[in-house]
């Protein structure tokens, strides 16, 4: 019994030093934009890739990888300690986040360097053109936040 116990005890620290890390630092909205603040100091060895993050409505009624309701930002290079990065919300974006009830969620991504932006319409596709999903994280974000955007794409809903 005392075996057994111990066993446990060591799966269970060997399970917690392996969890992936946690590079988000914050998340939220500006008026039309999504951004990340995005912890940067274990990526630096990474280079020349760039990160870059897709934000979609946090909706379990549509598979995360095959959602095209997307915002993507640009690519950004990587800098030292930590950096902001931010995607313009888009009409399908904002119809998607009225019905999942304010719920988003936010991925970091680490592609290429010539990593084909305007080719991609969903994470599943990033991934099959090399990108890597480093983490994602939800929450609510306010409507408030968002009231430019909800007003301007008011004609998605």
């Amino acid at each position: 019994m005392v075996i057994a116990c111990l066993s446990l005890l060591g799966t269970g620290y060997n399970f917690y030093n392996k969890c992936p890390a946690d590079y988000f630092l914050g998340w939220g909205s500006t008026g039309d934009r999504l951004w990340v603040q995005v912890k940067t100091v274990d990526l630096m060895s990474h280079k020349p890739n760039r990160l870059m993050f897709v934000g979609r409505a946090g909706s379990n009624a549509i598979d995360q990888k095959s959602d095209t309701s997307i915002v993507r930002s640009a690519t950004f290079e990587i800098q030292p300690e930590q950096m902001r990065m931010e995607a313009f919300v888009t009409p399908e974006f904002v119809k998607a986040y009225r019905q999942a009830g304010a719920l988003t969620e936010e991925c970091i991504l680490e592609v290429p360097a010539d990593f084909p932006i305007e080719a991609v319409h969903s994470l599943g596709e990033a991934e099959k053109r090399g990108a890597e999903i480093l983490g994602c994280k939800s929450g609510v974000l306010s409507r408030q936040n968002l009231a430019l955007s909800l007003k301007k794409h008011s004609s998605a809903a």
